[in-house]
């Protein structure tokens, strides 16, 4: 298949290392620019070193919640260090949501490697199309602009609009952007109840208000049968936000009452 003639630069070698739902629709939209892809996965029979010849690998593994609710970033550091044993060459981009810091020290540990952080902004039910369809902003930290404008060629013409950032500010504007959500879903369960209570239609009061041009209609849906967030991201990612804020002694008594209100919400 011919390169897509939105690809400027010509075709690219991409690595994805996790083919879990993000590793999935990256390396879908990647196929679909028309960039050569690699993937590895260690439940998958491949090796890493598939990967070396790649421009940019593509990190994209689990990054769960821990017991204390911080975030478990010992996946993405054990991809860091085979791809460093290896003497990897190109850029590791890291899409895995990680604690913000993380991207750095990596580059403090590894001081011959190339890292950035790319963060993903993907519905779990509908990764792939959002990744190729609705990618209104592809967010880069990266130290140089050299490796700021090698992942953009590898996102084509898909995003809507690029930023180029540090590392951990694209770090921390992943957990802006999930925890926006979660306050969202939250506030739109406050006035469900109060709409229980008045015996008022919450759904015709939203309906209203997303009329007007600053309210925007998502994540404000709210029912008997859809009250809270779950999903594999908002709850782990809420946990570990506030976790965060207890490391760096941030008093965000907001997003403490967004974790205690959920709980209610999905008890």
């Amino acid at each position: 298949m011919p390169p897509s003639p939105d690809l400027e630069g010509g075709v690219l070698h991409v690595g994805v290392v996790g083919m879990g739902t993000v590793g999935r629709a990256v390396a879908h939209g990647f196929e679909t620019i028309g960039h050569e892809v690699s993937v590895h996965d260690r439940k998958l029979a491949t090796r890493i070193e598939q990967l070396l010849a790649a421009a940019v690998v593509y990190v994209c593994v689990d990054t769960p919640a821990a017991d204390d609710g911080s975030c478990d970033t010992s996946a993405v550091q054990a991809v860091a260090e085979e791809l460093a044993a290896l003497d990897y060459a190109g850029v590791v981009a890291v899409k895995s949501t990680v604690t913000p810091g993380t991207t750095a020290a990596l580059q403090r540990r590894h001081p011959r490697q190339r890292f950035a952080h790319v963060p993903e902004f993907l519905r779990e039910h509908a990764a792939a199309a959002d990744f190729v369809d609705s990618h209104d902003v592809c967010i880069v930290g990266a130290d140089s602009k050299e490796d700021y404008r090698l992942v953009k060629r590898c996102h084509g013409a898909l995003p809507r609009a690029f930023r180029h950032v540090t590392p951990t500010e694209a770090e921390v504007a992943k957990y802006f952007g999930n925890f926006y959500n979660a306050v969202l879903i939250t506030f739109a369960n406050g006035f469900y109840e109060i709409c229980q209570r008045l015996d008022a239609d919450y759904a015709q009061v939203k309906d209203s208000m997303v009329l007007r041009s600053y309210i925007h209609d998502r994540y404000l849906d709210c029912n008997e049968n859809l009250r809270g967030f779950g999903g594999a991201c908002l709850p782990k990612d809420a946990r570990a936000l506030v976790s965060l804020c207890r490391e760096l002694g941030v008093d965000a008594r907001l997003f403490d009452a967004v974790l205690a209100d959920n709980a209610r919400y999905t008890a």
